[in-house]
């Protein structure tokens, strides 16, 4: 009910009734299409999950491990190794495992969207216009905002968890190849100076004068 006063009200639109009603029909009628979509994607985050909760414990701390120390040194493989080995200490182990596949199945997920966006997002100013505002949106909306939204169209489970964590995660895989490539096509088309080309090819001749010039020992050089 609108308030006295409220100069809003004689053009008010009923935005929220809108959208109430836009995921009730797509509820309704597209509903055999997600359950459709849902099932490679859940059966992919099963296996995942299985294979990753089989592993032997000690071999996943040998892994983790030898990561670290090549990645950020020894005492980040120490302190990584001794948290992971304290979960499996308070029995959340088989959890961990499957949180792992939750987020490594996300991660493919991003990469196999993300980087073909991005990259044809840097070859094209116009594409990068249209979908930059997009990728925006995604990263400033509240996950709870989609997630009711999402389990209402594939239903209850770790799919949802999964979709949520791609929405939020596929502009930042985006956007980083097209900043990047840009960086590359702007470094490798810049025009040299002719100052820099000229000193480069005087060196250039005078290493090689120095190359081909002869030498030989005072002793038996002529007079």
């Amino acid at each position: 009910m609108a308030k006295s006063g409220d100069i809003f009200a004689p053009v008010a639109l009923p935005f929220e009734a809108w959208v109430n009603d836009s995921f009730m029909w797509l509820s309704l009628h597209w509903r055999p299409f997600f359950q459709l979509v849902r099932e490679p994607l859940a059966a992919g985050i099963e296996f995942v999950s299985a294979a990753l909760v089989g592993l032997p414990a000690p071999l996943v701390l040998a892994a983790l491990f030898l990561g670290a120390w090549q990645l950020n040194g020894v005492t980040s493989a120490v302190f990584l190794t001794t948290l992971a080995f304290l979960v499996g200490v308070i029995g959340i182990w088989t959890e961990m495992m499957e949180t792992l596949a939750l987020i490594g199945v996300a991660v493919l997920l991003c990469l196999a969207v993300g980087l073909p966006v991005g990259l044809a997002a840097a070859r094209s100013e116009r594409l990068d216009n249209a979908i930059r505002p997009v990728l925006d949106l995604m990263q400033t909306l509240p996950a709870f905002v989609y997630l009711v939204p999402i389990v209402l169209l594939v239903g209850v489970g770790d799919l949802p968890g999964v979709l949520v964590t791609f929405v939020f995660a596929v502009p930042l895989s985006s956007a980083s190849p097209a900043s990047e490539f840009a960086a590359f096509r702007r470094r490798w088309s810049r025009p040299r100076p002719r100052s820099a080309r000229r000193g480069v090819r005087s060196s250039s001749r005078s290493s090689s004068r120095t190359r081909c010039r002869p030498w030989s020992p005072a002793s038996i050089r002529p007079s």
